[in-house]
């Protein structure tokens, strides 16, 4: 059972239809399995050999998104203005401090200890406030340095914050 063709290149006779249809199952068979196979394998390898390459193109699709920018923009917008409000809530709660160490001098006499938690209070209030401004000075910071988001830093706004902004004066 050779091939259906003789060595002059000529059709067979001597084979039955059955021969020959089985021969065409077999070849039709063996094609559709090497197409689901060899197939597959040839766009995984084509999307391996490629991947970075496509991955960098679709970064900056994803990067030059216009909602992606309008977003960007937003965040540094969002945390320059979160740094002001919390140097402002440093700069109340050093002023209140201050005036509440002028209404209560150190030496008042607390017997229901009310004034040492009213001025722990305004000392924890202003550590957080600087902790917080702290934080989003370094987010700032570390966003303003990406490539994803650097590109999209205003030009009214400052390339770094400076973290020494959100340091607590002595009182």
């Amino acid at each position: 059972m050779g091939s259906i063709y003789d060595r002059e290149g000529n059709v067979r006779t001597d084979m039955s239809d059955r021969e020959v249809s089985n021969k065409i199952w077999k070849w039709a068979i063996a094609t559709v399995v090497s197409l689901f196979i060899i197939l597959p394998l040839a766009v995984w390898g084509f999307t391996a050999a490629f991947a970075p390459e496509i991955g960098r193109v679709n970064q900056q699709f994803a990067i030059n998104n216009p909602l992606n920018q309008i977003t960007q923009y937003n965040h540094f917008f969002d945390l320059d203005a979160a740094i002001k409000t919390h140097q402002t809530e440093i700069k109340n709660g050093v002023a209140q401090r201050s005036a509440f160490n002028q209404a209560y001098p150190s030496g008042t006499a607390d017997p229901t200890g009310q004034i040492t938690q009213a001025r722990l209070q305004l000392s924890s209030s202003i550590t957080g406030a600087a902790n917080l401004c702290t934080d989003a000075v370094n987010k700032y910071n570390n966003d303003a340095k990406t490539l994803t988001k650097g590109n999209f830093l205003d030009k009214n706004l400052p390339t770094t914050e400076d973290p020494t902004q959100c340091e607590v004066p002595a009182s």
